[in-house]
């Protein structure tokens, strides 16, 4: 009995440190990657090639100290019903703001601007969709109650509610990737899985037919992806520079800082696009590694969720975090490699921005505050 418990000890404690050394060295890959984009443009934008990576530097202070907090919080905190009754009303009031305060950009209202910085509601609702929807299914008697059909209307309705604001700031792409996350956590969390995977795939169906009978540019994406050449000069620019810059890459890339196509119009190459710069000056080793590491955090991420399994608010939270992590990724580098239509996802611990780095960071702390309670759960237990 002790050997095993012994056993268990430094698998948890390994756990902890490797996901945290992993994540700290994608973070660091991230700006790296972030300045070589951006210095060229940002000296001819700003006249200052720091511009951009200064104020990377100043959200990820910002996102490390929100990181800490979470990291310290017991989880428990998050099962009472007051907290979550709070995430919700919290969430919902911020991501209704933008549909009736921001200006109109690209076809959407997503952004708020305060004190001279912006940021993105919606991406607060990645992680507070996998709260809630965790700490719904986290008390017994929803849980048992998941198998008849009125167990399904209240995290159905959870589910609309968070998608009904991002859908009115008309970010098509974030409401199916929220849509998409509480399913998998109703998946998970109830006794229906076939029922909800059925609806899932049902509405999901409806969502895309309405897209390409909506006629506005989201139609015109998909077409564009069907077709980027027909679309060179309009939707499908990014795809079509995209793929020159993979390409010029080959197998050990054209090296740091030498990237061709960022100094051309290459739009988004410091967001949604920032790895089609990086797998051109890295080449396939670049990406290679890149698969490595982000995989092996996310696998790390689903071994604390695994070894989260006795506790089903953990195990739901931890596995719904590492989805969201892998699912965004897996989105970002779909779009960039011609695999799916552009979303406007944006690629965690790399891509610009403040609000999707302070999500992925305090995901990440919870992360590690998951695999640390488990560490110290054995300790304490011998």
């Amino acid at each position: 009995m002790l050997k095993n418990i012994e056993v268990s000890n430094k698998k948890n404690s390994a756990t902890f440190f490797i996901f945290l050394i992993l994540s700290i060295s994608l973070a660091l890959m991230g700006l790296i990657t972030l300045f070589s984009a951006s210095y060229f443009f940002s000296d001819f934008k700003n006249g200052n090639a720091f511009a951009i990576i200064n104020r990377q530097l100043f959200y990820y202070l910002v996102a490390v100290v929100a990181a800490l907090i979470v990291f310290f919080i017991p989880l428990d905190f998050y099962k009472k019903k007051s907290v979550k009754v709070i995430i919700f009303v919290f969430t919902l009031i911020l991501c209704f703001l933008p549909v009736f305060l921001s200006k109109e950009i690209n076809g959407g209202k997503r952004w708020i601007n305060l004190l001279g910085f912006s940021f993105q509601p919606s991406e607060f609702a990645k992680l507070s969709i996998v709260l809630c929807m965790a700490g719904y299914y986290s008390i017994e008697n929803n849980f048992n109650n998941s198998n008849k059909i009125y167990g399904l209307v209240f995290p159905l309705f959870i589910i609309f509610i968070f998608c009904l604001p991002i859908f009115l700031q008309v970010d098509f792409s974030t409401t199916f990737f929220i849509f998409t996350l509480g399913f998998v956590i109703m998946f998970l969390g109830g006794d229906r899985p076939k029922a909800v995977a059925g609806l899932f795939i049902l509405l999901i169906t409806l969502g895309v037919i309405y897209l390409f009978l909506s006629g506005d540019f989201r139609s015109k994406r998909i077409m564009a992806y069907i077709n980027p050449e027909k679309y060179k000069v309009e939707e499908g620019f990014q795809i079509l520079q995209s793929y020159k810059a993979i390409s010029n890459g080959k197998v050990l890339g054209v090296g740091l800082g030498n990237s061709v196509m960022k100094k051309y119009n290459f739009p988004e190459r410091t967001s949604d696009f920032i790895f089609s710069v990086y797998s051109e000056e890295t080449g396939f080793l670049g990406v290679l590694i890149f698969i490595v590491l982000y995989g092996a955090m996310v696998f790390f991420g689903f071994y604390t969720s695994y070894i989260s399994f006795e506790d089903r608010f953990s195990y739901l939270l931890t596995f719904g975090i590492s989805f969201s992590l892998s699912f965004q990724a897996l989105l970002n580098l779909g779009v960039v490699c011609g695999l799916i239509p552009n979303t406007g996802i944006t690629l965690p611990l790399f891509s610009s921005g403040g609000s999707s780095l302070l999500i992925t960071c305090m995901m990440i702390g919870i992360l590690l505050n998951a695999s640390r309670k488990n560490y110290r759960e054995v300790v304490k237990w011998i």
